[in-house]
């Protein structure tokens, strides 16, 4: 079928979704879809904050399990040995 020959498709299916009632079972499941989409932007919010603290952690980690100074440089110099060795 090409593109001049396309019908467009009839459905009841929108008119029968209008027709059907909003319960208190549809008020709880939104409420708690919208707390859990909350929930979920409050940790991406706090792990975003803690991750920088893990990375400056991760210097100091570099430098005593692998005996590279980090003071002063930044973690994309402290870490690019340890990911050349790993490839």
């Amino acid at each position: 079928m090409t593109i001049e020959q396309a019908v467009p498709i009839r459905s009841t299916v929108p008119a029968r979704l209008d027709r059907l009632g909003w319960s208190p079972f549809h008020t709880r499941m939104v409420a708690g879809l919208g707390a859990a989409w909350i929930l979920d932007g409050l940790q991406i919010t706090i792990s975003s904050s803690v991750t920088g603290v893990l990375l400056i952690a991760a210097g100091g980690f570099v430098e005593l399990a692998f005996g590279i100074k980090a003071e002063g440089q930044s973690l994309e110099t402290v870490t690019k040995p340890l990911t050349a060795t790993a490839s």
